[in-house]
């Protein structure tokens, strides 16, 4: 009997399976895979009014700032009664973006509601932020 154990066999090209070619993985920077880097650059905290056409509530806000070179961002969350703001909104079947949040000190601050619900929201500042934190 012959031994087929050291034997090869020839398979045809036709039946032979194609070589799996991988496409180099995106080169990372930094750990971010191309995305920007932001910068924590500042947070407040206090009492406010959440200002809008139909009315003012009051508002606990927490809001962070961040960085990246001379862009600012900023996003939060609020606290307070805006039961009438998520009726008001919800009727119109449109995101709450016509919102001003008066801050503690004075300052003033767009903001678009995301998430409105009764008793809270999370939010994104809009328009200009050069007054939020330094540079």
């Amino acid at each position: 009997m012959e031994s087929h154990e050291n034997q090869e066999h020839a398979v045809p090209e036709s039946d032979a399976k194609p070589k799996a070619t991988a496409a180099a993985p995106p080169k990372r920077r930094g750990g971010t895979w191309g995305r920007t880097r932001l910068t924590l650059v500042g947070s407040l905290r206090g009492a406010g009014t959440l200002v809008w056409s139909g009315g003012a509530i009051p508002a606990a806000y927490g809001l962070d700032i961040f960085a990246n070179g001379d862009h600012r961002t900023a996003s939060g969350s609020l606290e307070g009664d805006f039961a009438a703001l998520a009726t008001a909104h919800a009727a119109l079947e449109e995101p709450a973006t016509d919102v001003v949040l008066k801050l503690e000190d004075g300052r003033e601050l767009a903001v678009d509601l995301i998430d409105l619900e009764p008793d809270v929201s999370d939010f994104e500042a809009v328009g200009d932020l050069s007054t939020l934190a330094p540079a």
